[in-house]
């Protein structure tokens, strides 16, 4: 199911009911980023079919310990195996090098 893109009243009814009073130009910023990430999402959905998922190989989903997320900037960590004719075989996927 496609996500459904936003408009600035609602990321302004959004943000009051979280205690925020957001002016009219941050509210249209807000809901231009939000839409851009949406619109993200459906691209990857259109670079394979809905079951691709199910074959593609995970493993050690876990939380990251304190070395490697010192910022506390992200909840998962994992490792999914390459695949040289997978989805996302041609495209450039940035990653998170540890020291």
């Amino acid at each position: 199911m496609p996500l459904s893109s936003v408009s600035a009243a609602w990321v302004a009814e959004a943000g009051e009911s979280m205690g925020f009073d957001l002016s009219d130009e941050d509210a249209e910023r807000f809901a231009r980023g939000v839409n851009d990430e949406i619109d993200g999402y459906a691209a990857l959905d259109e670079l394979a079919p809905a079951d691709a998922a199910e074959s593609i190989a995970v493993r050690d989903v876990r939380a990251p310990v304190e070395e490697e997320d010192p910022h506390n900037a992200y909840i998962t960590a994992f490792t999914a195996e390459e695949d040289a004719d997978g989805p996302l075989s041609d495209c450039l996927l940035y990653t998170s090098l540890m020291a």
